[in-house]
């Protein structure tokens, strides 16, 4: 499986939401995702139980 690179997130506006974004998460994928860019985004949240707002992985 060949990952992806040079993502760009951006100007995206995340309400209530459980995860927002994630890049590099499968570790089992060398090079899952190299390069990209995350900027410009807008998260908000109203909830007690949630998983990270961004998860960038070392893959």
């Amino acid at each position: 499986m060949q990952g992806s690179g040079g993502t760009v997130v951006e100007r995206n506006v995340f309400i209530n939401t459980t995860r927002e974004i994630v890049l590099g998460l499968d570790d089992r994928t060398p090079n899952q995702h190299t390069g990209g860019i995350v900027r410009n985004n807008m998260i908000v949240r109203n909830l007690s139980t949630a998983d990270a707002t961004m998860f960038i992985a070392p893959a």
